[in-house]
């Protein structure tokens, strides 16, 4: 994305490092013996991946095609 200069980079970015945080921030509950919903946890995974490819994921396809990338 950076190298294209796709103009959402940050924004997409800054979705991917709030789902790698969501996932730190359980691991560490977990490695220090706290309790973590992981249903609830796995479910707001799967949704977010969810809104994530049917979303912002699906901007960056067309707007290369425009840009004659590929």
């Amino acid at each position: 994305m950076e190298q294209s200069g796709f103009p959402g980079v940050a924004a997409h970015r800054a979705e991917h490092q709030r789902m790698m945080e969501v996932l730190r921030a359980s691991a560490q509950r977990a490695q220090h013996g706290e309790e973590v919903q992981m249903r609830m946890l796995l479910c707001g995974l799967r949704d977010g991946f969810l809104d994530h490819i049917g979303g912002p994921d699906q901007e960056y396809g067309p707007w290369l095609n425009e840009h004659g990338i590929r």
